[in-house]
């Protein structure tokens, strides 16, 4: 499959980026070959293997199933609760997405994770097709913190930090006493203030604000 036949735009990305991406690219078409050929190969029925993989790709290549590849493609596993937290995407598309990747076999069910208090069914966790145990372990453990109530209100007091002071104030760079002094602000306890403290740096820090401790 030629890939000028994928209708991909990333012209405004850094040439590092696109590098990688197309790689990527590369990589996802070999993977759908491979499924789309082996569930062909038995077929009684006359198939156009070419026609089948364009249409896979473009499929794949749409914008929300592409944000999905992407974060499998970094972080290797994820669930679809974490992937609606960390890409903002509405659970429909979310759950959309992982069907079509699932279809195409770049990603398998792993395990199931453990319920939580608010979710007592058991979601899935879900794997790239070359993702390892590590990535797995990792990805648990994140799910863990998402669904922790404290880590939860955490993040929100994070957020709210970033927009009331860092954005409002044009700030890029902060210093930790003065998250410390935030918290307190809001009355968050001595027992949970280090926990408050970590979730903000890490926010602020993924957001390109500098923490000085």
């Amino acid at each position: 499959m030629k890939s000028s036949e994928i209708e991909f735009n990333d012209s405004d990305a850094p040439e590092q980026v696109r590098e990688s991406r197309t790689n990527m690219i590369y990589d996802i078409l070999i993977r759908i070959e491979q499924v789309v050929f082996s569930r062909t190969t038995c077929s009684t029925e006359p198939v156009d293997v070419q026609t089948l993989l364009v249409r896979a790709a473009r499929t794949c290549l749409r914008e929300n199933n592409w944000r999905v590849i992407e974060y499998f493609a970094k972080h290797g596993c994820a669930s679809g609760y974490i992937l609606i937290r960390k890409l903002g995407m509405a659970r429909n598309s979310v759950y959309d997405a992982l069907g079509v990747l699932h279809d195409y076999g770049l990603i398998n069910a792993v395990t199931k994770l453990p319920p939580t208090t608010k979710r007592k069914k058991r979601a899935v966790l879900w794997g790239w097709f070359d993702s390892t145990e590590k990535q797995a372990l990792t990805a648990v453990s994140l799910y863990n913190r998402l669904t922790d109530p404290l880590y939860m209100k955490a993040e929100k007091l994070a957020m709210d930090y970033m927009e009331k002071v860092v954005i409002k104030e044009g700030l890029s760079e902060v210093r930790y006493p003065q998250i410390l002094q935030y918290l307190r602000e809001n009355r968050v306890s001595s027992m949970d203030i280090r926990v408050f403290g970590e979730v903000a740096i890490k926010t602020l820090k993924e957001n390109g604000v500098k923490v000085w401790q």
